[in-house]
């Protein structure tokens, strides 16, 4: 076996002082860690930072130091999310004189004007735009003269999303200190490719990480982590958001912020460091191999069911009352969903956690191409357990049930059926199929006569399993009792 999936190996989450990294989470987000030199005299100290994403939450971010030596101490922390622009600047100078440059005769002039209205978006979310007004030589004009031309920016002027702390130290201290914080609009996702021979139950798989980033921020030569598995995460609340006009939050702290390492347990989820530093450009999708194995055990079934996407019928719903009528008599001849069966064990040359992803099954053809078979999500499947994928429906394998018969007493609570389920096997090669069937009336029931042993899956679910030859016609019965019945409401 060659397995590359050793390269996403599971470490717990440590930083290393001055490195920057991320650990990136299925759900669109991800925990950012980056260096920031600080050079601190005893006492209070303000610090800067502009590198941020565009999409950090600020309640979430944190400074320190990553040795953990330092007794860092933050008194206030500050967000300002209102980087300067042309709008911004017109605003500040509003009743003011400013210069504007303008061309005539293949030349460049300049022209004063007065800003009386600077122009902004008519409401929040809107595309109208109220015009600007600019008075030049005693008249109004209400678009702009020329490029305009502002005086030097103020100390409090920003040119990026901008991070501000107040930092208490008890002596000077010069140091790479660490910034974390979380984001949105970073993601990622695995993708498996499966490749079997002609009528093969055997695969060879190839599987991808997918890292995408539209976070607004460049990340050069950085650690990437992922994390597999479901970590509660939480919507930023909406009066902590800075709004669309820029108005500065202040969020105030204790020194008893947790590390970034404290964030998630991940006792509970799968952590993959990728080998290697990234360089993960904004709005750019990277892919990184991480496993490729040869001669997987991917069985093929046929399901004939409620819960394959193939034969579902309305009726078939799980119910909170009794239901007593008859219902529908026969579901028609149909073809079967087809499933791809794999063991996540070492038996079966797996045998480590596989994140969630996308599956697509190729099947190679006897003149050696390549053709596309299906493709499903499947679960984040631990070591032992076993993935099942639908990849499409049956023409050739076929299921159709009909109800022989059907009693009920609603005064001893109880209701009987028999069913008949007809299996036909219309292809070349012998097939396997699973019948998966529901016990939907009530939760009390027993099987009273039945065709074929079968398995009980759940409280309502069980499943009978047969192997049909080529051409191969195959009939399943059951008898069905319902009891203890809940006796109908009465009429008012």
């Amino acid at each position: 076996m060659q397995s590359l999936i050793g390269l996403l190996l599971l470490l717990p989450l440590c930083v290393h002082a001055a490195e920057s990294s991320l650990t990136i989470y299925n759900d669109d987000f991800a925990v950012v860690r980056e260096a920031i030199p600080l050079d601190l005299k005893p006492g209070v100290n303000d610090v800067r930072y502009s590198g941020t994403t565009a999409f950090v939450e600020p309640p979430s971010v944190i400074l320190r130091d990553p040795t953990g030596k330092l007794p860092l101490s933050i008194l206030e922390q500050n967000y300002r999310a209102n980087p300067v622009n042309q709008d911004s600047m017109l605003r500040t100078f509003e009743g003011q004189v400013i210069d504007f440059q303008y061309e005539e005769d293949r030349k460049f002039k300049i022209v004063p004007g007065r800003v009386v209205r600077s122009g902004r978006a008519a409401a929040e979310g809107s595309a109208e735009k109220i015009q600007p007004i600019i008075e030049v030589g005693g008249k109004l004009r209400f678009d702009l003269p020329g490029v305009p031309l502002f005086p030097k920016l103020g100390d409090e002027s920003v040119l990026k999303p901008e991070l501000h702390w107040k930092v208490t130290v008890p002596a000077a201290a010069k140091l790479d200190g660490e910034v974390a914080y979380l984001t949105k609009n970073i993601r990622w996702l695995a993708d498996y490719n499966a490749i079997s021979g002609e009528d093969s139950d055997v695969v060879d798989l190839a599987g991808w990480v997918t890292i995408g980033n539209s976070s607004g921020k460049h990340f050069d030569n950085v650690r990437a982590k992922l994390v597999s598995g479901f970590v509660n995460k939480l919507e930023p609340r909406q009066d902590l958001v800075p709004s669309a006009a820029g108005t500065d939050r202040v969020i105030v702290t204790g020194s008893n912020i947790p590390n970034a390492s404290e964030i998630v347990p991940f006792q509970d989820y799968h952590l993959y460091s990728l080998p290697q530093p990234i360089t993960l450009r904004d709005q750019e999708t990277k892919q990184v191999e991480f496993i490729r194995v040869e001669g997987i055990k991917a069985k093929r079934l046929y399901i004939y069911g409620y819960n394959y996407g193939g034969l579902e019928d309305e009726s078939l719903l799980r119910v909170t009352e009794p239901k007593l009528e008859a219902g529908r008599d026969a579901i028609p001849a149909e073809g079967l969903s087809i499933v791809r069966e794999l063991a996540n064990s070492k038996e079966n040359r797996l045998g480590l956690p596989l994140p969630k992803g996308r599956w697509r099954f190729y099947r190679k053809g006897n003149d050696g191409q390549l053709e596309f078979m299906g493709e499903n999500d499947g679960k984040a499947t631990p070591e032992g357990e076993t993935l099942r994928i639908f990849t499409g429906l049956a023409l050739d394998v076929l299921g159709e049930t009909r109800r022989l018969e059907f009693t009920s007493d609603l005064q001893k609570r109880v209701a009987e059926e028999a069913i008949e389920i007809k299996l036909r096997n219309r292809t070349k090669e012998p097939v396997e199929i699973k019948v998966v069937e529901y016990a939907w009336r009530w939760g009390t029931w027993e099987i009273t006569q039945k065709s074929d042993p079968f398995v009980k899956k759940g409280a309502q679910t069980f499943e009978f399993a047969s192997r049909l030859e080529p051409n191969e016609e195959k009939i399943v019965t059951y008898r069905i009792r319902y009891t203890n019945l809940k006796p109908p409401k009465p009429e008012q």
